[in-house]
């Protein structure tokens, strides 16, 4: 309620103590490629080369060439797919992180609607004050056949 009079009266910036004491943690950037992905890239780019050399080379030996040629095309299979895998792994972290943003931001937002909901029952409370008081004025206004001007007037005699 302190923080809501502080408002009313033209002081603070409507963020109450709990929330602004808070560190923020931001969600930092990403690089288009991380070292472990650079790292298996490079891995499945040297995979597909020897196994391309393996295959080349084993051509001419035609009592390994199968069992080779089938080695070597795996090889240059599962190299780019590690790759992939861990493009994804980055990509599932990111996310992760992101959530974990999300999450601590959708709690600030629900105390600070908390404390909002808050100020406006306050704000109820001195509206119907107020229209308790504006009911009673009419009352005694009418009650001695006079405008509020005159009401006023009367005031100002009582006060002297």
């Amino acid at each position: 309620m302190d923080n809501a009079n502080a408002i009313e009266e033209g002081q603070g910036n409507g963020i109450s103590a709990a929330t602004a004491d808070k560190p923020k943690k931001k969600l930092k950037k990403i690089a288009n490629h991380t070292p472990m992905e650079i790292l298996h890239g490079t891995l499945a780019i040297l995979s597909v080369g020897t196994s391309l050399s393996g295959i080349i080379l084993t051509i001419a030996d035609s009592a390994t060439r199968g069992i080779t040629i089938f080695a070597g095309a795996l090889t240059a299979v599962i190299g780019p797919y590690v790759y992939y895998q861990q493009t994804k792994l980055t990509d599932i972290i990111a996310l992760k992180e992101t959530y974990d943003a999300i999450g601590r931001e959708v709690g600030r937002l629900a105390a600070e609607n908390r404390r909002l909901q808050d100020t406006m029952g306050d704000l109820k409370q001195s509206i119907d004050h107020l229209e308790d008081m504006e009911t009673a004025l009419d009352v005694i206004t009418d009650r001695q056949g006079q405008s509020i001007d005159a009401y006023a007037e009367h005031v100002e005699d009582n006060a002297e």
